[in-house]
């Protein structure tokens, strides 16, 4: 798969990525921002042709890529590449996951982590320090109000999403809330 992630990513090319072991039909639709030997970035677009967020997965994680099918057809007709959110931030191909922290640490927008792969978001909120091995969050609940601090491993967390239309929903109750 990762030579396949390469290929597209240097083509900028569109296609359905299936990780979801717990139910195989979901697939984030989109254009990998970058690939490496463990992770893939993902650019996601929505089911309605608008920006997404981005993903991080672990490369492990890809089940299956689809391309050039009805659905990539369909998604086509309903986005605008004009109108989609610029994700131009700088990457360290080698290590993503610090990379999109950092960018969501500096953009102060709220990331929802996955831990080891639980299936869940197992917190959500703002990047407030990057150490060596830990990665301090405060935590944001739904409704938009914090809810403590959080302290996790880097090498725990499997799965990171950025500015999705969840957290991006969770950032206006916030902002709306303080």
């Amino acid at each position: 798969m990762f030579n396949l992630l390469k290929m597209l990513c240097e083509e900028g090319k569109y296609a359905s990525i299936y990780t979801n072991t717990q139910d195989t039909s979901k697939f984030h639709y989109g254009k990998v921002l970058a690939v490496n030997d463990s992770e893939v970035l993902i650019y996601m677009i929505s089911p309605n042709g608008t920006f997404d967020g981005v993903i991080l997965e672990p490369l492990k994680a890809v089940l299956r890529i689809e391309i050039d099918g009805q659905y990539d057809a369909k998604m086509k007709k309903l986005f605008s590449s004009e109108l989609m959110v610029a994700f131009n931030e700088k990457l360290d191909s080698l290590n993503l996951k610090r990379s999109l922290l950092q960018i969501a640490q500096k953009t102060n927008k709220i990331v929802s982590l996955e831990l080891i792969y639980s299936g869940f978001d197992d917190v959500v909120g703002f990047i407030k320090a990057l150490h060596d091995e830990i990665c301090e969050i405060q935590v944001v609940d739904e409704y938009g109000f914090k809810d403590g601090q959080s302290f996790v491993k880097l090498d725990d967390i499997t799965k990171i999403c950025y500015a999705s239309e969840d957290e991006e929903r969770i950032l206006k109750l916030y902002k709306l809330s303080n």
